[in-house]
């Protein structure tokens, strides 16, 4: 998988770490809630997706595609909320605090059809550039 372009050695290992002594995540909220959000970044879970390393998640793509850097986002945010323990002034009680965790409902959206997925498309620069792929890694 560290073959894939924006996937290094380090978004590989924090997948990993997030898979370990953990059953398989339901969606996609809780595999970004898992992961050690530093070492993962928007272009690394685009990459994935597209290459179809989430399809044990949910297989439409288009509806990963879509919502994954919202997702992201919160659980960057509720990082940096996070940092050493810290807590707002605001928060009077523990069930206010929470766990930080991202949730959500996903879209109805329809999945890219096989054609789309496996055929290259042009880029501006008339370079041709490969859809996200019919075969998952």
């Amino acid at each position: 998988m560290a073959v894939k372009k924006n996937v290094g050695e380090g978004v590989v290992n924090a997948i990993i770490k997030a898979r370990a002594g953990r059953e398989a995540p339901k969606d996609i909220f809780e595999f970004v809630n898992n992961l050690d959000i530093k070492e993962v970044n928007k272009k690394a879970m685009e990459s994935l997706i597209k290459a179809g390393a989430l399809d044990c998640i949910d297989p439409n793509r288009a509806v990963l595609l879509a919502v994954y850097e919202d997702v992201m986002e919160s659980a960057q945010q509720n990082a940096r909320k996070n940092i050493a323990g810290q807590m707002s002034l605001f928060q009077l009680n523990s069930e206010e605090m929470g766990s930080g965790s991202v949730s959500g409902r996903l879209p109805d959206i329809a999945n890219f059809d096989k054609s789309m997925l496996s055929e290259p498309r042009k880029r501006d620069d008339g370079r041709l550039h490969k859809r996200p792929s019919a075969k998952p890694i």
